[in-house]
């Protein structure tokens, strides 16, 4: 292996750690969002003992559909974001990986 080699792969090495560290404070704040969403759960419960009561007002049952559909909607999203980053990390990692056994094997 080349020193110019070797030098591209300690680089490419220091961006992946670089890019786990960022993708694991993006998890973090992923968790506490999810932590957030408990609280929206609870809230989705409420929206619909919410329209059980209200159900003879159309105007506010529509108001409640919205509530629940955009909770609904932030949690699908956070749901994908937080597996979006999961894969991003074990890519990152087993990429780390290869690296450090092709730097050791030269």
């Amino acid at each position: 292996m080349s020193v110019d080699d070797r030098r591209e792969l300690i680089n490419a090495r220091k961006k992946l750690e670089e890019q786990l560290e960022e993708l694991e404070a993006a998890e973090k704040k992923i968790k506490y969002n999810e932590d957030i969403f408990s609280e929206t759960y609870r809230n989705i419960r409420i929206i619909e003992e919410q329209r059980e009561k209200y159900s003879h007002d159309k105007e506010m049952v529509n108001l409640l559909d919205d509530a629940y559909l955009s909770m609904r909607d932030s949690e699908r999203l956070l749901e994908e974001i937080a597996t979006e980053i999961k894969e991003s990390k074990q890519k990152s990692r087993n990429r780390l990986e290869d690296i450090n056994e092709e730097l050791s094997r030269k």
